[in-house]
């Protein structure tokens, strides 16, 4: 099945979120504990996050599989995550 890229829904945002942080779980291994809570909750908070530009996703088969972050007036991509979770250089 084709790859769909488009704007992510509101409703769509806590999905994200924990895309987000699944992609980056393996770091909470080398953080201390109170730098891993940190980082979850500047992870999770997408709203905020794409406030100034763009929340686009990438799904397949209707499952959501990537996602990134553009900053309009930036031209900066903030956040990108492969289909297995992982951050990956868009």
């Amino acid at each position: 099945m084709a790859m769909i890229i488009r704007d992510a829904l509101n409703q769509e945002f806590d999905e994200v979120a924990s895309l987000n942080v699944e992609a980056y779980r393996e770091y909470s291994q080398v953080l201390t504990l109170e730098d891993w809570k940190k980082m979850q909750t500047n992870l999770s908070n997408v709203v905020e996050i794409a406030k100034p530009g763009r929340l686009i996703i990438a799904e397949q088969d209707s499952v959501l599989v990537g996602s990134v972050i553009y900053h309009l007036l930036e031209h900066q991509v903030v956040v990108c995550f492969n289909q297995n979770g992982h951050p990956c250089g868009c």
